[in-house]
């Protein structure tokens, strides 16, 4: 099967993008971005979509960075597509760096979704990519929601390559003699993403399974239904030991949770941070189980716990959540 065969079966089977779409597309000038740049602008045509480009120039490779925003223009402009680049300066920020770019260039995107009423936003994330996070999240210890973080839509964010593997579309664009544009701090091992990718996921692959890459991606697909599942039966649950909910404030009945197993108390644990405005993301199964031990422990006895800027109390049987 085709690489622009494969992509397209599974944007029919996923629902991602419909006629007359209009779409952000996230291109950095990497493989993956300009690959997705070209399979879009083909759908394109047959598919009636509106396309806009956007590029996040981050500077942090000096001349390298000059060049990937010049390739994006030039890619774009061939293509007949209108192109909106951002400068990202990270002097000003304290962080984690791959989280404030991230944060960063999502941000962008958005920006120029709703200024320009677009639908979706596509980015180019591969089966790689899904297997990384994959790891990344399971090392962290996120639970199964951190497993599959990364999926074929999510909000208004779409991603047609997720089945393809970064191989086949290196292959792919060379074959069409299409430029795109290397990363060398993709090979900076210091950062934890690059580490999984360049040092554990070899190993796995030389001294364990060749096939690991798609054993993981598979189970991230069985964990997805497996989830959905869950979702299902959570509101039930859920509404089930709420007692006060206000938009700053969260009390859940400690009994009816003390009922429960540590999982199913750890998805409402789960689901009031959400529900609160809290980012899962920097939720990890330790603070589930800690959630867990205050639940259990003596009914008398005051108990505290904070996440950004939520806290909870724990007052006789009743855990009071507040956004501070």
């Amino acid at each position: 099967m085709t690489l622009l065969k494969k992509i397209k079966q599974h944007n029919t089977y996923c629902q991602l993008i419909k006629k007359g779409d209009r779409l952000v597309l996230g291109v950095s000038g990497g493989p993956d971005s300009v690959a997705l740049l070209m399979i879009m602008a083909d759908f394109q045509k047959k598919e009636n979509l509106n396309l806009i480009v956007a590029h996040v120039n981050y500077g942090l490779r000096g001349q390298d960075s000059e060049r990937d925003e010049k390739l994006v223009r030039e890619l774009s402009q061939k293509l007949g597509l209108k192109v909106l680049v951002k400068k990202y300066y990270a002097k000003k920020r304290a962080g984690n760096p791959e989280e404030l770019m991230r944060d960063f260039r999502y941000s962008f995107f958005e920006e120029i979704r709703k200024k320009y009423r677009f639908d979706k936003v596509v980015v180019a994330h591969t089966l790689d990519d899904r297997v990384e996070t994959f790891l990344m999240n399971l090392i962290r210890g996120s639970g199964i929601r951190g497993l599959i973080s990364l999926k074929e839509k999510r909000d208004r964010i779409i991603r047609p390559l997720l089945e393809v593997k970064k191989s086949e579309i290196v292959t792919w664009l060379k074959k069409k003699n299409i430029k795109f544009r290397i990363d060398k701090s993709n090979q900076d091992n210091s950062f934890y993403r690059n580490s999984i990718r360049n040092e554990l996921i070899p190993l796995l692959e030389k001294k364990y399974n060749p096939l690991v890459k798609n054993k993981i991606f598979n189970l991230a697909q069985q964990l997805e239904e497996i989830t959905n599942l869950v979702e299902n039966k959570l509101k039930y649950v859920y509404n089930n030991v709420v007692i006060v909910q206000k938009e700053k404030e969260l009390v859940l009945d400690g009994n009816k949770l003390n009922q429960m197993s540590d999982f199913w108390q750890g998805e409402c644990f789960r689901r009031v941070i959400k529900s609160l405005g809290e980012d899962l993301s920097d939720i990890t199964q330790a603070n589930a189980v800690e959630f867990s031990k205050i639940i259990k422990s003596a009914k008398g006895k005051r108990q505290k716990m904070k996440l950004g800027a939520i806290e909870l109390e724990k007052v006789g049987m009743r855990l009071i959540f507040k956004v501070k």
